[in-house]
């Protein structure tokens, strides 16, 4: 009732303006829809939101989320014939060691660690001491290039302060020989 006593009341102005509005919305609506990179991008968003809300630290989904983004992003490569990686991150303490605190504990750590993916890669903490990663569109050879940037990371931190520290990064690629 509201909305036709306005219109009725109204000018040709507000008519006009309001059909303006209308077919912005539509067409938003059917950008989002339709863009592979807009949906993208309003998942992602609406991802780091649900994260700050938890204990988790900034930016890392939890297990069951990365086993449905990594299935969802590897239906997806199969799909478009599209590279897709994986890397994977265990960093321990020797256990006979003095108490050195597991790099993938310091919040600060992990956040600079994050700066060596983009913003579209899948980031998650499987454990403690475990993170996984789905660089989304990139090749093995690119792939490499972010293990060898991730291990020289903790390459300074255990010439540095902990030389207790092992690591072991790997990284699995898809397709593997250009066609599995």
């Amino acid at each position: 009732g509201f909305v036709s006593a306005l219109l009725f009341h109204s000018g040709p102005w507000f008519l006009f303006v309001l059909g303006a509005t209308c077919h912005f919305a539509f067409a938003a609506m059917w950008f989002f829809r339709s863009s592979f990179k807009a949906r993208r991008y309003v998942t992602l968003a609406l991802n780091r939101r649900l994260l700050q809300q938890g204990d988790l630290a900034e930016g890392y989904e939890t297990a069951a989320v990365f086993r449905d983004r990594f299935e969802q992003e590897l239906a997806r490569a199969r799909r478009h014939g599209g590279p897709l990686s994986v890397v994977t991150v265990n960093a321990e303490i020797i256990k006979d060691s003095s108490s050195h605190a597991n790099p993938l504990e310091n919040p600060k750590f992990l956040d600079h660690l994050l700066r060596n993916l983009r913003r579209e890669d899948v980031k998650c903490r499987l454990a403690s001491d475990r993170l996984a990663f789905i660089l989304v569109e990139t090749d093995s050879e690119i792939a490499g290039h972010v293990c060898s940037r991730i291990q020289s990371q903790f390459e300074a931190i255990k010439n540095g302060e902990s030389s207790a520290l092992q690591t072991r990064i790997g990284s699995a690629s898809f397709p593997r020989d250009g066609s599995s």
